[in-house]
């Protein structure tokens, strides 16, 4: 097959390996957000809360799936944002399991080796989500990691909105597959670790280029970035 080259970009700020060096506060804002795309999502400042942009509206989600409006000056430690302008649709049906949408997806790329950003919007017959919690006093990321609570729900509308990185790019994104999720009634969100639904459209777009940046803060100076910290490759 053919290998195309997309023009798109993928702006990320802050990286795996600055959260894993605990560089948990950053100066990106809501409003500067929105420069660089119109599709997202992230990590609030002080492990607070996630963040998902959808077509330029910013919402935070809480550590038990609650949702609400990004205020102006919001800010992120890491940040995922693209202009999305999807190349292609394919309906998925009967997917049961997260491994399952991996591998329906991974069949609809070129290659395993660039970007790709996703929408899904439709009915979800099951969720399983979890979001961030706020950080406590000298806790690693993992250790904030096992203190999320996991929640689960059916039957739920809404959009899905996610991109792929692939592995060679693992110290600034992680790897594989990454999810947020709000609901139609803008009340429920999270980050997805399981899914089922029946039949959804996706939208697919492949992309080639990444811009990244680091957090102008003083952390930064100090952070231990060693790249032991980064998380097992995706199979």
């Amino acid at each position: 097959m053919k290998q195309t080259k997309s023009a798109a970009a993928i702006y990320q700020y802050g990286s795996t390996l600055t959260l894993f060096g605990m560089v948990i506060n950053g100066d990106l804002t809501s409003n500067k957000m929105l420069e660089h795309g119109n599709y997202g999502l992230g990590l609030e400042n002080n492990i607070k809360s996630e963040f998902i942009v959808v077509n330029n509206e910013i919402y935070t989600i809480d550590a038990v799936g609650k949702v609400d409006k990004a205020t102006p000056n919001s800010k992120a430690s890491y940040m995922t944002m693209w202009d999305f302008k999807p190349e292609k649709t394919v309906t998925l049906k009967n997917i049961k399991s997260y491994k399952e949408l991996d591998t329906a997806l991974k069949a609809e790329m070129e290659s395993e080796n660039s970007f790709y950003t996703y929408k899904m919007k439709g009915q979800f017959s099951f969720l399983e989500m979890g979001s961030a919690i706020e950080y406590k006093n000298n806790e690693t990321l993992i250790e904030n990691r096992e203190r999320r609570v996991l929640y689960t729900n059916h039957d739920v509308s809404g959009i899905m909105v996610g991109h792929f990185t692939p592995n060679h790019a693992a110290a600034t994104c992680f790897p594989g597959m990454h999810f947020h999720f709000i609901s139609d009634d803008l009340k429920l969100g999270g980050h997805l670790e399981d899914i089922a639904f029946d039949q959804i459209d996706v939208e697919i777009q492949k992309v080639d280029t990444l811009v990244f940046t680091l957090p102008e803060v003083e952390a930064i100076k100090v952070a231990d970035m060693n790249s032991a910290f980064l998380p097992p490759a995706v199979p």
